[in-house]
């Protein structure tokens, strides 16, 4: 598999950031993102940091949120 990554400057400068979640695995970070405001995990970093995130994610990344907002 291949992979890219960027460092945490690169991505607070960009316009929009969007995650792609999918799979009831994820539910755990995907619930720490949303919900808890010390999460120190990468992607609430950029979320912080930066004023367009968005979080696209299926059922079973979703299962764990405590409420669920949609955005089209």
């Amino acid at each position: 598999m291949k992979r890219i990554s960027l460092t945490l400057p690169v991505l607070t400068n960009a316009r929009r950031i969007i995650f792609l979640v999918t799979g009831s695995e994820k539910a755990g970070a995907v619930r720490e993102i949303v919900e808890d405001s010390e999460s120190r995990l990468p992607a609430s970093l950029v979320k912080l940091m930066t004023r367009s995130v968005y979080l696209v994610m299926d059922d079973g990344a979703a299962s764990l949120l405590s409420h669920t907002r949609a955005r089209i």
